[in-house]
């Protein structure tokens, strides 16, 4: 068994209820417009009412926009803080930290900041001398070490941001996990 990450397991293909659906599907006749470039409205509406149930979070489906994976969500976001300066962007990331998201800012200034009791250390991310456009962690469950970002360090992180106008990019892999009560 492959647990490398983003190698999912293919071994649903021999459900029945999977190969019936596939047949259903290869049955219909392609559609004649491609797709909304933000997903299809439908979808989108289902997760912001997703969203607003478990999270409470208040959004509409105009909020969401659908992409082919994290690589690409996180690729138009950092595209869009790029283009708000002349200097780029610069984005600090986790060290340890996920090795894909690192590669897609790679060429955008990415700074690695060293991970600490559960998460990104705030002290080291506030010590540095230049500001950060964007800040890319893992708080709920830190990858790849598993850690939660204690509720302290998650409050001078957002109060950080507030502060110098730095955006907090959250990587929620997998929310719909628990893992426990967040340490203080």
């Amino acid at each position: 068994m492959n647990l490398s990450p983003g190698s999912p397991s293919t071994s649903f293909h021999a459900h029945r209820d999977w190969v019936a659906a596939w047949r259903t599907t290869i049955k219909r006749d392609l559609p004649s417009q491609p797709p909304p470039l933000v997903g299809d409205a439908e979808l989108r509406s289902l997760i912001a009412d997703h969203l607003r149930a478990v999270r409470g979070v208040q959004c509409s489906f105009e909020d969401i926009v659908v992409t082919a994976g994290t690589s690409d969500g996180l690729g138009l976001l950092l595209q869009g803080l790029r283009a708000q300066g002349p200097r780029g962007a610069r984005i600090a990331t986790e060290n340890p930290g996920y090795p894909t998201a690192r590669r897609v800012i790679s060429g955008l200034g990415a700074l690695p900041i060293q991970v600490k009791d559960g998460g990104m250390d705030p002290d080291s991310l506030m010590q540095s001398h230049e500001p950060f456009d964007a800040v890319l962690l893992t708080p709920s469950h830190q990858y790849p070490l598993g850690g939660r970002l204690p509720v302290s360090a998650r409050l001078a992180l957002l109060a950080w941001a507030n502060d110098t106008g730095t955006f907090l990019i959250e990587d929620d892999y997998d929310s719909e996990f628990r893992h426990g009560p967040l340490p203080c």
